[in-house]
């Protein structure tokens, strides 16, 4: 970027579309794993809870690791080095399916059926999913 002064700007932006990633993405993996009936709660806490949250916190923190080195995967593939784009893909398509499965199970379950509901959720699903990629591009190109 050639100006400098917007990137602190675009860095706490996308900073919170991360933190809503983080936790739509894991509430998505939750509502996937453990089906329709499974409500978060910390008072009902069983080995199958356990194993749902285990799930869904691990799996959050490698999609979200995958997204956060977009920039050096297609860097190496520039150089001929193929081997983690199509594992960042698959962590991209999870993020964003499983951040829109959280975002519709928890967030708005009632009104997922009007139009702009549906659109403003898709928008910023996408948004919050490229969040750590930018985040990361902005921080690099920040520094160079």
């Amino acid at each position: 970027m050639r100006d400098k002064g917007i990137s602190p700007i675009l860095i706490t932006g996308f900073s919170f579309g991360i933190l809503w990633d983080f936790v739509t993405t894991f509430l998505g993996v939750v509502s996937i794993v453990a089906g329709s009936n499974f409500s978060i709660s910390l008072k009902n806490l069983d080995t199958n809870t356990f194993g749902v949250y285990g799930i869904a916190f691990v799996s959050t923190v490698i999609v979200f690791c995958f997204n956060l080195i977009t920039k050096n995967v297609w860097q190496e593939a520039s150089e001929g080095q193929w081997t983690l784009v199509a594992p960042w893909l698959l962590c991209v398509f999870f993020d964003f399916f499983t951040s829109l499965a959280g975002n519709y199970k928890f967030i708005l379950p009632g009104r997922q059926n009007e139009i702009a509901v549906i659109g403003v959720v898709w928008f910023i699903t996408l948004l919050t999913t490229i969040s750590p990629m930018t985040v990361y591009y902005l921080i690099k190109d920040y520094e160079d």
